[in-house]
């Protein structure tokens, strides 16, 4: 009985985390101590970062415990450290819509007036058309029935263009 009450808790605190995710996606997120993951997306002005604190190799702890022990303020713990053009925050977006299995494009549109996605995206959009995985209309692209078994392959169509300009 205690048991279910408890993963209950943690199902909606996690379910409430990840709606909040993907509604708000000029979001930002604090991790704090040792591995802590940070992410700060602000589409309003293009910008965002995404920077991991010192984490789990060997001498990771040993890192960033030296670091605060030192007292070295004058710099921070990041490990690694990702900072988003503005493809890549339309592609963050993208991302958190396709979990819900559906990308508003007139809130698409309004975040990234420069970016059509029909344009910018048609030969991705094509091949999941043709493999009805997905449908559009004038206001949204969903993802259909068939498709949300492959939600994550979608979005690997989606980044595809990107994660290879990253990998060269």
């Amino acid at each position: 009985m205690i048991m279910k009450k408890f993963q209950k808790m943690g199902r909606l605190h996690c379910l409430r985390h990840e709606e909040i995710m993907r509604s708000d996606h000029g979001s930002y997120r604090i991790g704090l101590g040792y591995a802590g993951v940070s992410k700060l997306l602000f589409h309003k002005y293009n910008r965002g970062i995404t920077y991991r604190n010192y984490s789990n190799r060997e001498e990771g702890i040993t890192r960033y415990l030296s670091f605060w022990q030192q007292d070295q303020f004058d710099q921070f713990p990041v490990e690694h450290c990702f900072i988003y053009t503005g493809a890549d925050l339309m592609l963050n977006y993208i991302s958190g819509a396709l979990q819900t299995f559906r990308i508003d494009l007139n809130e698409l549109n309004s975040n990234f007036p420069e970016v059509h996605i029909e344009k910018y995206m048609a030969s991705v959009l094509d091949a999941l058309l043709e493999m009805k995985w997905i449908k559009i209309s004038k206001s949204s692209i969903e993802v259909t029935h068939e498709g949300r078994f492959f939600t994550h392959i979608i979005q690997g169509a989606f980044f595809y263009k990107r994660v290879s300009e990253l990998r060269s």
